[in-house]
């Protein structure tokens, strides 16, 4: 999977078109430093993570040296893959003291422009990616 991505932080339809082929389920930014504009302000992806059938792996975007790196790599054995794998992203982008619902949410407030009040008017919409 990491070596089929650019040496570079994804533009957001990159990301989208990552579940259009292969095996890949869901991609999503996970924390609020996933989301960064780049010189031209354009808004770039530095981290995702990426749901296989029971897998869930957190990728972080370090720099042209480095690349994507793996931060987690988690099996739904008791259904908290979603949460090891996000937990350890959070704590590698130093964003742990926020919780996943609240990174969650200022990652996709960042990556769509949305204003804070949509998100807070439909919460049931974060629900099941934000469980705490």
């Amino acid at each position: 999977m990491i070596p089929a991505l650019p040496n570079r932080p994804l533009y957001e339809p990159e990301a989208d078109t990552l579940t259009e082929e292969g095996p890949i389920d869901l991609v999503a930014p996970g924390s609020p430093e996933s989301v960064q504009e780049d010189e031209g302000g354009t808004q770039r992806i530095h981290d995702l993570l990426i749901f296989i059938d029971e897998t869930v792996a957190a990728l972080a975007y370090t720099d042209k040296e480095h690349g994507w790196t793996l931060i987690a790599k988690e099996t739904d054995e008791n259904d908290d893959a979603y949460q090891l794998a996000h937990d350890q992203l959070l704590e590698y982008r130093g964003c742990d003291g926020l919780g996943r619902k609240e990174a969650l949410k200022r990652a996709v407030i960042k990556l769509y422009g949305l204003p804070e009040e949509a998100i807070e008017a439909n919460p049931e919409e974060l629900v099941s990616l934000g469980e705490e």
